[in-house]
């Protein structure tokens, strides 16, 4: 079984502000911006958080300013500008199972008061593999570039008999050895994905706001 990683937010919690205070985003670039017929890397629009490939440090935020009310901030959370933050503890899990392979850039987090709260990492996953089993999934090759769930193919008049019948699937023997990582070819706001072995190390260290979602692996 592998995981779908995602910011599980409660609803008592989640209305804060963040803003970066420094660095320009807009600037920000993939070290390697060679296309693999995959998603999240384009000319003109790349996701260079989700991307699953080193990025380039040099405009890279390091002071974020937030309202954030909690005596802690989240292990993990979806930060301004769609950058993965987590905390110490988080990084020091993954890193655990593979060192020195994902990028983690620390910031300051900064209060209201223009006091330090506390320091955060932004997170790269520099894993980026192609993992669905073509033959179990589901899902139609959209454009030989993404799996897309048949529910919502507009070409398709039928499409509305697969609601609820999504099946996706990881393929075990493509997965190999990689603990974190981004599909290529899944849609960049669901591709980040982990191990059984790391989603289990994370769970019981009790981090915050780690979301864990179940992915069929065959």
């Amino acid at each position: 079984m592998a995981y779908f990683l995602y910011p599980d937010v409660p609803g008592d919690s989640a209305s804060y502000s963040m803003e970066w205070i420094d660095g320009d985003y807009s600037k920000v670039s993939l070290i390697d911006v060679t296309p693999d017929g995959g998603t999240a890397i384009h000319p003109r629009i790349t996701f260079h958080f989700l991307a699953g490939r080193p990025v380039q440090d040099e405009f890279l935020p390091t002071k974020m300013k937030s309202d954030f009310s909690g005596k802690r901030f989240p292990d993990y959370c979806a930060a301004a500008s769609g950058a993965l933050a987590v905390s110490d503890k988080f990084k020091n899990i993954v890193e655990t199972y593979e060192p020195s392979i994902h990028q983690f850039f620390p910031f300051d987090i900064i209060s209201k008061k223009g006091e330090l709260r506390e320091t955060m990492y932004i997170m790269i996953i520099c894993n980026r593999l192609d993992t669905v089993n073509i033959d179990k999934t589901n899902r139609i090759f959209f454009k030989e570039r993404r799996w897309k769930k048949r529910e919502d193919d507009r070409t398709d008049p039928d499409r509305a008999q697969w609601k609820g019948k999504d099946r996706l699937v990881l393929d075990t023997k493509k997965i190999g050895n990689a603990h974190l990582w981004i599909d290529k070819h899944l849609d960049p706001q669901e591709s980040r994905m982990m191990s059984n072995q790391l989603a289990t190390a994370l769970r019981e260290a009790e981090l915050s706001h780690v979301g864990l979602r179940e992915v069929e692996e065959g």
